[in-house]
């Protein structure tokens, strides 16, 4: 029971990011792949409301840029930093094309790779905790995912909503009153915190009462 504890505290965090909503996301190309990409300001706001201003209490640092050369044309920015955050730090590296020869043979100098290259690089820093992992695990290629998420983010629940919920959800004395209070606050099922809350005490009068 102690290791089930302990595993859903650690990804507290992780459920509270996971779930990302369409309309933060586009379609776009690279290197020839169709991928799905996030609204960059969209996590910046997300990982603030997470965090608390970018720059105090999260974000890169001791950031170390490198020009690599490759044949004659092609350079590269490469970025190593760590990122840091409430709960500790970590080692991450990057890096995004500069200079290149485009397929027409026009060279081409990107003077915008140093700012594409740091907000992908805290993009992939925020995917290591959580955040939208749904598009990097692929859920969004499942046909009706999407709706789901819309869905999940329309019933976003605020943190005193949440507590309150959890301690109606532990008042309960009857395993029938609690299943009847669930399905009355239907808000409450996509947030993994008060679900969890509720299979647990469901589980814990199911076995008092037999």
């Amino acid at each position: 029971m102690k290791k089930d504890k302990e595993k859903k505290d650690n990804l507290q965090l992780w459920k509270s990011v996971e779930v990302t909503p369409s309309s933060w996301l586009k379609s776009a190309t690279i290197n020839g792949n169709k991928i799905k990409a996030i609204n960059p300001q969209k996590q910046l706001k997300q990982a603030t409301e997470a965090f608390g201003p970018y720059g105090s209490s999260w974000g890169l640092k001791d950031c170390k840029r490198t020009i690599l050369d490759f044949e004659e044309t092609v350079k590269l920015l490469f970025l190593e930093c760590t990122f840091f955050y409430p709960e500790g730090e970590f080692q991450i590296s990057n890096m995004q094309k500069l200079c290149y020869t485009s397929k027409g043979s026009r060279y081409i100098v990107d003077d915008e790779a140093p700012k594409k290259l740091e907000t992908n690089t805290i993009s992939k820093a925020l995917s290591k905790l959580g955040f939208a992992s749904d598009v990097f695990e692929g859920r969004f290629d499942k046909q009706g995912y999407s709706k789901f998420a819309d869905y999940a983010e329309g019933q976003e629940i605020s943190r005193a909503k949440i507590k309150s919920a959890i301690k109606g959800i532990k008042s309960q004395t009857k395993s029938i009153a609690l299943a009847k209070l669930w399905n009355t606050n239907t808000a409450w099922h996509n947030n993994q915190e008060i679900f969890e809350s509720y299979k647990d005490n469901l589980q814990t009068l199911q076995a008092l009462e037999q």
